[in-house]
């Protein structure tokens, strides 16, 4: 019941879930997050630099935040706390934490 609920709420989010659940968007939107952290040294600071300044990298950088900020915003019930092992480092981990749990989509950021 609460899944059918779920979609009903927000069936945009639904719309477009493959039936692998690793070709889904929110799935994929891991190893940009991996890269995000990676260019802006916070997983190693050794790689940090010339790609975090890059401008193609800052636009998709700044697309998929604020992809994941309107998404939890108007689309994500409001108290939705996923169980995770460790706290996301920001706003916008916490975010795909939370979509990835409505989702059910396995996984942390």
């Amino acid at each position: 019941m609460q899944a059918l609920q779920a979609h009903f709420h927000s069936p945009i989010l639904h719309f477009f879930r493959p039936a692998n659940p690793a070709w889904a968007l929110p799935v994929q939107l891991a190893p940009l997050l991996r890269l995000r952290a990676l260019a802006r040294g916070e997983t190693a600071p050794d790689h940090a630099g010339a790609l975090a300044q890059h401008p193609s990298f800052r636009a998709l950088a700044d697309a998929v935040e604020q992809y994941l900020g309107d998404v939890d915003e108007h689309f994500l019930p409001a108290g939705l706390r996923p169980s995770l092992r460790q706290e996301p480092q920001d706003e916008t981990e916490r975010a795909y934490a939370r979509l990835l749990c409505y989702m059910r989509y396995p996984g942390e950021p």
